[in-house]
């Protein structure tokens, strides 16, 4: 897997191993004081162990119910054993984050947006950039304060209108431009809804596409639509 740019925050606590969360864990005082923590790749298990990537996302995170941020970029949750796992390998206990606004997988080679992510309604930003993911789940638009979804470099070819739900798109009244939604930048977009158009109408433009067969639907449906090619 490729080294995400950027992916760490000098903000962000970041253990020496998973060994010292787990031991940090015990300590109700210092776990409540953890807000952002940083778990991407590759880190140690063990102090004498060499770094590498995880497998599969600790369960101890679920113990730290006052976070804010997570950062597991840069891992690998491919493995085969979690082929038929929706929750790609996240711990269901991850419903007691309740306090979870913003979420980092990228890079960590996902076939699908992880169902695990439903548990946590209070996900305001998910980030799931250079991923294997084909397809955006109905369940995302029902997320009641999603306002950010990143699926840059992903294999996305089509979505659907209830995929990608109108409140996704938030209008800061002050500025009249609209600061959050759904970045489709670098997939291989083929179709778009038959009612993208009347659906978004001008919120359409923030959503980024791969368009391999041109711009004319969006010309016709009246829309100006930033259109990356490859």
């Amino acid at each position: 897997a490729t080294k995400s740019k950027g992916s760490r925050s000098s903000k962000m606590y970041r253990p020496r191993s998973i060994q010292t969360l787990i031991n940090l864990s015990k300590s109700k005082s210092k776990r409540e004081k953890i807000f952002e923590l940083d778990l991407s790749g590759p880190i140690k298990m063990e102090m004498d162990d060499e770094e590498d990537l995880l497998m599969e996302i600790p369960e101890v995170i679920c113990k730290f119910t006052n976070l804010k941020k997570l950062n597991l970029s840069d891992n690998f949750f491919a493995d085969k054993r979690l082929y038929f796992d929706p929750f790609q390998g996240i711990p269901e206990c991850f419903k007691n984050l309740t306090n979870l606004k913003e979420i980092n997988i990228s890079n960590c080679q996902l076939d699908r947006i992880p169902d695990a992510l439903r548990l946590i309604p209070s996900l305001e930003k998910v980030r799931l950039v250079n991923n294997n993911i084909i397809e955006i789940p109905e369940w995302i638009s029902r997320m009641p304060n999603l306002l950010d979804l990143d699926l840059n470099h992903n294999k996305i070819r089509n979505f659907t209108s209830q995929q990608i739900n109108i409140h996704l798109f938030q209008t800061d009244y002050v500025s009249n431009k609209y600061n959050y939604g759904v970045n489709l930048y670098n997939n291989p977009i083929q179709d778009l809804p038959f009612d993208f158009g009347s659906v978004f109408g001008k919120m359409a433009e923030k959503i980024g596409l791969n368009l391999k067969h041109g711009t004319e639907y969006i010309e016709s449906a009246g829309m100006h639509l930033t259109v990356s090619k490859n």
